[in-house]
């Protein structure tokens, strides 16, 4: 759907351009757009009968109906120095909750030009994240469309039936991954820690946890912590940090 959208914006504004005009696609990273992105314009060209050149090596950019779409990788504090100073009229935001904060504001600085468009895609996180407090909550100035696993045609009824059977003891992984809602995966991170009444908690409980981020791709070590008579979730991944009451 965004990958549309943003073709379709980009195609029917383009007399509005000025030579220059900075039109961008942001991820991850570079590399993450071209495995899983411009195969989908490319698709989407083909199926429209609109020329597309494909990104070559050692460039950052394709080209759909002569029209140059730059491509940038966002992850980290400085990567809006790549495409700071220019004007945009058109951007499509890929997978925003993995950019940084500072990446992201500096490319809607420079939505500058009409139609002044930006489209996101996301998987859900943590209900804390800045791209849910900032953006999808903001809905004076966004629309959010929430699509969940069985809006997804291409993905198969015996592979939905095989994950609501794996997982139907971890409401949040299927809140999360199947239904697409915002929730906090502290349950799922200690739903094999049983604190009985004996127990004496002498020190913190940690565990490296290989999936926390509801996709196994990323890692991140928790520890379960007891300050007074509550117990608290520290969750330390190598771009987020959260902290939760759970007791």
């Amino acid at each position: 759907m965004a990958c549309y959208l943003f073709l379709k914006t980009l195609l029917k504004n383009r007399h509005l351009y000025r030579k220059g005009t900075n039109n961008f696609i942001l991820g991850n990273s570079q590399k993450a757009l071209e495995i899983n992105v411009t195969g989908q314009f490319e698709k989407l060209a083909s199926m429209l009968k609109i020329p597309f050149i494909p990104k070559y090596l050692n460039t950052s950019y394709f080209e759909l109906d002569s029209l140059r779409v730059n491509l940038y990788g966002g992850d980290k504090v400085r990567d809006f120095e790549r495409f700071r100073g220019s004007n945009s009229a058109v951007i499509y935001v890929n997978e925003a909750t993995t950019l940084h904060k500072e990446t992201l504001k500096e490319a809607l600085r420079g939505l500058r030009i009409k139609p002044e468009f930006i489209v996101f895609d996301t998987n859900p996180d943590y209900p804390e994240h800045y791209f849910k407090t900032d953006y999808i909550d903001n809905n004076t100035i966004y629309s959010t469309y929430n699509f969940t696993t069985y809006d997804n045609e291409e993905i198969s009824k015996e592979f939905i039936k095989t994950q609501e059977e794996i997982y139907k003891d971890f409401p949040t992984y299927k809140a999360s991954v199947l239904l697409g809602e915002w929730v906090a995966n502290n349950d799922a991170i200690f739903r094999n820690i049983n604190i009985i009444k004996d127990y004496e908690f002498k020190s913190p409980i940690a565990y490296l946890d290989p999936a926390y981020s509801s996709g196994g791709d990323n890692t991140s070590l928790c520890v379960l912590e007891k300050v007074s008579d509550k117990y608290y979730a520290f969750i330390f991944q190598e771009k987020n940090q959260l902290l939760i009451h759970i007791l």
